[in-house]
């Protein structure tokens, strides 16, 4: 059900970044890898930065939202950093993104550190998972 994002999933994904997230900024380099759930159900995008991995960005459709995709796409970007050896996934989170917080937590990431005005007027998350 998950599948590495092809060149037409790459397209829907750069909609869904300006749309969502507010930006264009569609990673293309070598150590960065964008995953699928189903028909664009979902998508990860995480980068692989030899000593951790960092989750970019995730994103679930409203319409398939409270199906456990969002938790099948950390498991999946998991799966990937224990092949590779890597033994920690960080991210940034909006503090005022309540189910967001839940579901990393709910992974076994931690709050870390917070980042001051990150998203503009609010404060950004830094958590961390170490997999061990």
């Amino acid at each position: 059900m998950i599948h590495s994002a092809t060149k037409k999933d790459l397209e829907q994904i750069k909609s869904i970044l300006l749309t969502e997230f507010h930006t264009n900024d569609l990673i293309q380099d070598e150590r960065t890898f964008y995953e699928v759930y189903g028909d664009m159900e979902g998508f990860i995008c995480y980068s692989n930065l030899y000593d951790h991995m960092d989750l970019n960005y995730i994103w679930v459709d409203v319409s398939s939202r409270r199906k456990g995709i969002a938790s099948k796409l950390v498991q999946k970007l998991l799966l990937e950093a224990q092949k590779e050896k890597i033994d920690k996934v960080v991210l940034e989170v909006s503090e005022s993104n309540e189910k967001a917080i839940l579901l990393y937590k709910k992974m076994g990431f931690e709050i870390v550190s917070k980042r001051k005005n990150y998203y503009g007027n609010q404060d950004a998350l830094l958590m961390m998972l170490e997999i061990r």
